[in-house]
């Protein structure tokens, strides 16, 4: 689904289309979550944010301006 590795076999379906008919805007209308079941040591909320955001193919300079109007409301 992340296009990181080719599938050999079947298909992925949304909402009964498959996500090679989507294209990449199928990723629009999706989360990720990875499947890390253990904190990553010294990970800031900050830098979490960063992550997920850049898996999630944001742009950078959207991600900056998004995490740093979320850090704010944080303090």
């Amino acid at each position: 689904m992340l296009s990181t590795t080719l599938g050999y076999e079947g298909d992925v379906l949304y909402h009964g289309k498959s996500i090679h008919q989507l294209g990449d805007d199928y990723r629009k209308m999706i989360g990720y979550m990875p499947q890390q079941q253990s904190l990553i040591p010294n990970l800031t909320v900050e830098s979490f944010l960063i992550y997920m955001s850049t898996m999630k193919g944001i742009k950078r300079n959207v991600i900056s301006e998004n995490v740093n109007t979320i850090m704010n409301a944080l303090i």
